[in-house]
């Protein structure tokens, strides 16, 4: 299913390996007057488990609203990036809940199924605390409805001791998976 690779945000070890991967798919940089489109990289997963944290990271700034309550992001938040001269924007989405029917989880539902929609690749992130959860499977299933390249993220990765964690998220069938810290 092939090897994980540790990666920590915390303290930038192996993080290029994600973005790596992501530009790999990028089109090739155009010359010229016109301003080509740029990729759009959309953050998913279910509540609290790390996008916007993520987000921030990917950014190097504090773009985004980080809080241990679920439901503080709801929107779509927008920003453009640069990862080795390549440019792309990225979608913080709030937490993703396929089975909400109303209230605001179906609201904020709404604007993730909106990003997923317009985004060209997907990153889903995965809690590796909580493991391998039926809300995260169900995430999983709807995005793979979709016909985007999915990354799949697993999260709170911080130490080498966390590393095991990642063996219940290849449940998925996943080749790749990018286990990191975003915090």
């Amino acid at each position: 299913l092939g090897e994980p690779q540790p990666v920590s945000a915390l303290h930038g070890r192996n993080m290029g390996d994600l973005l790596d991967a992501i530009v790999a798919r990028f089109p090739a940089e155009t010359t010229g007057s016109a301003a080509p489109d740029i990729p759009t990289l959309a953050i998913l997963g279910r509540p609290n488990v790390g996008k916007s944290t993520l987000f921030n990271r990917i950014l190097g700034t504090r773009a985004a609203i980080v809080d241990d309550v679920p439901g503080v992001t709801r929107d779509r938040n927008y920003a453009d990036s640069t990862y080795r001269n390549r440019r792309f924007r990225l979608v913080d989405t709030g937490g993703l809940d396929p089975t909400a029917s109303d209230g605001m989880l179906s609201l904020i539902r709404q604007q993730s199924q909106l990003a997923i929609a317009e985004a060209d690749i997907l990153v889903l992130v995965l809690d590796a605390r909580s493991g391998l959860t039926p809300a995260d499977e169900e995430v999983v299933q709807t995005l793979r409805g979709s016909d985007k390249p999915v990354y799949y993220v697993i999260n709170k990765i911080d130490t080498p001791k966390a590393d095991p964690l990642v063996a219940d998220f290849y449940r998925l069938g996943q080749e790749q998976l990018y286990p990191l810290s975003a915090e």
